[in-house]
């Protein structure tokens, strides 16, 4: 059994991380990111401690791709016809991002690490180290609050 989190390279740009400056990359999106991150690491965490568990976990960046996630982004015309050629230049095809997802689903188990951050059919070496920087502490608190919003729902 595998489980996979979408969590794109934007999660380094969570507030966690200091001195990086401005960037174009919503807070909310990229702490929710680095949320499902760490999620993904602590979880990998918890299946080992269960004894024997088959079950592995990954996280995984689809990278930026075209498809209708941002037709909400509020743009004037001029910022929207100036962004264009960027975002065709830079995007991806959904497929292409699709392929990130189905790696980590039918690539052997045991070539990958369970908890690890995988983008373009490898390790994400950045935000693998990164991720690890944040250390056991933080996973430990998500997952805590995790459990307790869990309850908390009727």
């Amino acid at each position: 059994e595998r489980r996979e989190d979408a969590a794109d390279s934007g999660r380094e740009k969570g507030k966690k991380r200091k001195g990086r400056g401005s960037s174009f990359c919503p807070t909310g999106y990229a702490d929710s990111k680095l949320m499902n991150a760490l999620f993904c690491r602590h979880l990998s965490k918890e299946l080992s401690r269960e004894g024997g568990s088959e079950a592995s976990t990954y996280a995984v960046c689809p990278g930026w791709c075209r498809t209708q996630l941002g037709r909400s982004v509020e743009m004037t015309p001029l910022e929207r016809v100036l962004f264009l050629p960027v975002a065709l230049l830079l995007q991806r095809s959904a497929v292409r991002g699709a392929q990130n997802v189905i790696f980590a689903i039918i690539e052997r188990a045991d070539e990958l690490r369970s908890g690890g951050f995988y983008r373009d059919g490898g390790i994400a070496e950045e935000e693998t180290r990164y991720v690890d920087s944040l250390g056991e502490d933080l996973p430990q608190k998500l997952w805590e609050l995790s459990e307790q919003l869990v309850r908390a729902r009727p």
